[in-house]
Order: structure tokens, then C-alpha cells, then sequence
């Protein structure tokens, strides 16, 4: 049987590659399908909802979300990290992994603090994100190439529904709580 973070991480991995999604190639508006542009709303907040509502958008959200793509990039010592050409925002607010910034490539503080505001970005629900963040951590920030690198929407969706599918068999092969009776 294959390990949830394995999974997670094929599935992260599978179309990975430079030129395996076929978005890639496509740079100029005209170009790409109905409701996708090559860039975020500049300057926006794309986190916007309350982290309360559904983490499944519905077909209308689809069709008006532009494709988010997610780099991390070094310089020197510094680490960063862009969302469709704008800082992600580290979410220091749900938790307090890294102030100092973020990381990846291994399983400390800084990959927690990326996987979360990851998570938190893409899911648009921070419940969510809290919750399966340090599983999206192992399987896929600490699997990140330290010289860079870059994820789709698409890859990072793959990589939580697989974690979402393990959450869900491991609570139904969780035993059943069992009451004992006291006897006087």
C-alpha cells in the first residue's frame, strides 16, 4: 500500500515538468481558454474570502478564476515566493511557523510556513489549510528543488485531493470508540 505523501507527491509530480501543462506555452490573452489569463489581478487580494465557505469552487468561480501559478526563486540567501507575479502572503495570521520567512527542500519551520500560505492562497478556506498543511509539507514543499521552482493550481489541487482521499480512508478504518462499563 502506497503512503499518503507518496501519493500526494505523484501527483504533484505527474506533469510537473517544463512543457507538460499545456498552459505553459500559452503567454498572450488571446490565446488561453474562457476565464484564464496568464496573470493575476495586480495589486489584488486574491486570498478574499472568509475561510469559511466551501473549498470547492463552483463553476462560475472556475470560469472567472484566472490559473494560478506559484514560484519560488533564491537570491543570495533570500527566499521567495510569488503568486501570479505577487508576494504570497505568509499567513502568519493562521499560524506562526517562520517569521523570518519562507523555505523548502526538507521538513522544517519555513517549508510549514510556505505549505500553509500555499494552501491558504490556493484553498481560499484557512480551516482547510491549517488542517492539511503539514501533510502537503511533507509530500510536496519538502520535495521542492532548493534552486527553484514552480507549481500550478492544477498540481497543488492534485496534491490536496489525494491527501483528502487518505484523510477520509483513514477515518473510516479508524476503530470504532468502545464504551466500558464500570461494574460495582
Amino acid at each position: 500500500m502506497k503512503d499518503v505523501r507518496e501519493e500526494a507527491a505523484h501527483a504533484f509530480h505527474h506533469g510537473a515538468t517544463e512543457g507538460d501543462n499545456p498552459y505553459d506555452k500559452l503567454t498572450q490573452p488571446e490565446e488561453m481558454p474562457y476565464g484564464m489569463t496568464p496573470f493575476g489581478k495586480s495589486g489584488a487580494n486574491t486570498r478574499g474570502g472568509t475561510g469559511t465557505g466551501s473549498a470547492m469552487p463552483s463553476v462560475e468561480q472556475k470560469k472567472k478564476t484566472p490559473m494560478k501559478t506559484y514560484t519560488g526563486t533564491r537570491q543570495g540567501s533570500a527566499a521567495d515566493v510569488m503568486v501570479n507575479g505577487q508576494p504570497l502572503d505568509p499567513r502568519l495570521d493562521l499560524w506562526n511557523h517562520s517569521p523570518s520567512g519562507f523555505e523548502w527542500g526538507y521538513g522544517g519551520s519555513g517549508p510549514a510556513q510556505l505549505a500553509l500560505a500555499l494552501l491558504a492562497d490556493h484553498l481560499d478556506n484557512d480551516d482547510d489549510a491549517v488542517r492539511l498543511h503539514q501533510d502537503f509539507k511533507r509530500a510536496v514543499v519538502a520535495n521542492l528543488p532548493y534552486s527553484g521552482w514552480k507549481l500550478t493550481g492544477k498540481q497543488i489541487r492534485e496534491a490536496v485531493e489525494t491527501l483528502r482521499r487518505s484523510e477520509t480512508a483513514q477515518l473510516r478504518a479508524a476503530p470504532q470508540s468502545v464504551t466500558i462499563e464500570r461494574r460495582i
